[in-house]
């Protein structure tokens, strides 16, 4: 690159001379990338700026040009220090890419190539060692990265039947880098949100709190598979690493480890040796299962209950493909709690769950999103408090970026009433997957801050999340409970109709009469009352929130009735019992005494 930067000094060398000079027809790369791979490795090494260039200048999409004085040497006057260390026939990379013409002797070239390559290997040895903080000079100001976010991988082969597999590696490297403690990681639902976008790095970097981001591109041709990967400090901008990697479609998991390890090194991040053990390891999966699994996850994100049926359908498949592929049988298991308590009832979906998800254990104890996954059963469903704080602490000491771990831990304090707590790992949640919305298997961040009593940073977390995402009913609904709450009657009724119309789904349905009910809206909730219990024949209707409903309306026997009724089908609600504001009128009876005793509170 510099050679043939340096044959027109003060000129602009094209990209497409830059193409066809440096690589040949037919040869398997991403061209954009490894230009500027290359230009960025230069700039390195010569403690140059793409900002306020001395050295090398960028004009758009038009090419590059080597701004700094250029000075022909003549072979004799090159010192014999330098000739000594590298001598002109032992350049074959340069003339073998046919950047030297035939016959043309190399001169000046060999000097500046011998003394940039010298610099770059000083660089990169007292990167390594840091010694007298040569590491921090030479990577800037802008201290440790701590914070990652890793941009969806661009599939370059532009078939949109192939973005499943650009989303599945994106997902895995997130999952892999998510290993290391000394790392906070973006959560994968945060950074889809880029997907396809433009949007510049500064901005992301602010959007989610980091300091660095990697992005990068993936191409699937045949059975080979080729990622390439860039580290880009966003603070002040610097290109601090890019590598590619090409493996068999069978090894992807290991090319995805190969990268997560290589970027822990670059950014000298700590990792403890029982990290790095698990970060080395990686297994072959039969492509075919693979294939499946990606498909799977590719529906279970779209959350809609047909698609919910299309992703288990991928997810049997792939298991069907590959018995041993413990993830295919926690993606079967998320389809499943996807479905609670919106689509299906906690005893039709919560066993198939709990027996995946023992399954992909049992092939594999350190998958830590099995273990949050299996919190949420044990929580919601079998309401055994100790055994799923194991498992979520399980699960965090597998990774620490877990966001489904953490929220997991927000609504187990939240249901003891330990709001500090709560909102604790509510905070660290959000921290991890900062754009996120949507109804996680137990509960979601606005609905576990509305049970911890936090109605300030309730209301405040629904506003964020209806500004990213407008259509999210539930954010609607909470709102509008906690407006009941601090006495905003209008706006409450408002945010519940909002909600209900956005989701109108029996769960949103019947928070809006929740809201009703407790502005004394009687005919307007008896006729919601009917309805639902019209739809219940044909459609899971919760017992909890209908239990909610005739509390607010004062109508104890009733309530007590329907809460019964959710105890004994193990509604998942069920452990909001003793926190949520919607039932404090029902503390004192004895019927909610025994309520408690028979779910087990700790």
């Amino acid at each position: 690159m510099l050679a043939l930067l340096l044959e027109h000094p003060g000129e602009i060398v094209t990209r497409e001379e830059l193409q066809s000079r440096l690589w040949p027809a037919g040869t398997f790369v991403d061209f954009d990338h490894g230009l500027g791979s290359a230009v960025g490795k230069l700039r390195q090494a010569l403690g140059d700026s793409a900002q306020n260039p001395r050295f090398v200048e960028t004009l758009g999409s038009r090419g590059y040009r080597f701004i700094a004085p250029v000075t022909e040497m003549e072979q004799d006057s090159i010192p014999s220090t330098v000739e000594s260390r590298r001598p002109p026939a032992q350049l074959p990379a340069v003339g073998s890419a046919g950047l030297i013409p035939p016959g043309r002797p190399p001169r000046w070239r060999v000097w500046l190539i011998g003394g940039v390559a010298a610099a770059a290997a000083l660089a990169a040895a007292l990167t390594a060692l840091n010694v007298g903080g040569w590491r921090d000079r030479l990577l800037g100001p802008g201290g440790q990265i701590s914070a990652l976010a890793v941009l969806p991988l661009e599939n370059l082969s532009h078939d949109p039947e192939q973005e499943y597999f650009a989303d599945g590696m994106t997902d895995e490297l997130i999952t892999s880098l998510g290993q290391i403690g000394a790392l906070r990681v973006i959560s994968r639902t945060s950074v889809m949100r880029y997907k396809g976008g433009r949007k510049p790095l500064a901005e992301i970097a602010r959007d989610l709190n980091v300091d660095a981001v990697v992005e990068g591109t993936i191409l699937r041709s045949g059975n080979r598979v080729r990622i390439t990967a860039q580290l880009i400090r966003v603070n002040p901008e610097a290109h601090l690493w890019a590598e590619s990697y090409e493996r068999d479609l069978k090894d992807a998991l290991a090319l995805q480890s190969d990268v997560a390890q290589d970027i822990a090194q670059q950014i000298q991040i700590k990792v403890t040796p029982n990290e790095r053990q698990r970060l080395q390891r990686a297994v072959a999966v039969d492509p075919e299962a693979r294939d499946a699994a990606e498909l799977g996850k590719f529906h279970l994100d779209k959350g809609t209950q047909a698609e919910l049926d299309s992703a288990a359908g991928y997810f049997r498949q792939a298991i069907q493909k590959d018995p041993g592929y413990a993830a295919a049988h926690v993606g079967l298991a998320e389809t499943y709690l996807a479905r609670t308590p919106i689509y299906s009832s906690p005893r039709e979906t919560m066993p198939p769950a709990r027996q995946a998800l023992l399954k992909a254990l049992e092939l594999d104890n350190g998958l830590a999103e099995a273990h949050a996954a299996l919190a949420s059963v044990l929580l919601a469903y079998d309401w055994d408090w100790k055994a799923a704080e194991q498992e979520i602490q399980r699960a965090l000491e597998l990774d620490p970026s877990s966001a489904l771990a953490h929220e997991n831990y927000a609504a187990y304090y939240s249901s003891l009433g330990r709001s500090e707590d709560a909102a604790r790992e509510m905070r660290r949640n959000l921290e991890l997957d900062p754009l996120s919305v949507g109804a996680g298997t137990v509960s979601d961040n606005v609905w576990t801050l509305y049970m911890a009593h936090q109605f300030d940073r309730a209301a405040e977390q629904c506003r964020k999340d209806l500004e990213i995402s407008p259509d999210y009913g539930e954010a609607s609904n909470v709102l509008g409970l906690v407006s009941l709450v601090q006495g905003q009657k209008q706006q409450a009724l408002a945010q519940a109709l909002k909600g209900a119309q956005l989701d109108s789904n029996t769960f949103d349905v019947e928070l809006l009469g929740a809201v009703e009910a407790g502005l004394g809206m009687r005919s307007e909730v008896n006729a919601l009352l009917a309805s639902l219990k019209q739809r219940s024949r044909n459609e899971y209707v919760c017992l909890y929130e209908l239990g909610v409903i005739y509390a607010a309306m004062n109508q104890k026997d009733a309530a007590f009735s329907y809460l019964t009724k959710a105890t004994a089908s193990r509604d998942i609600c069920m452990i909001w019992l003793k926190v949520d504001p919607r039932l404090e009128s029902l503390h004192s009876d004895v019927r909610f005494q025994d309520l408690v005793h028979q779910i087990g509170f700790p």
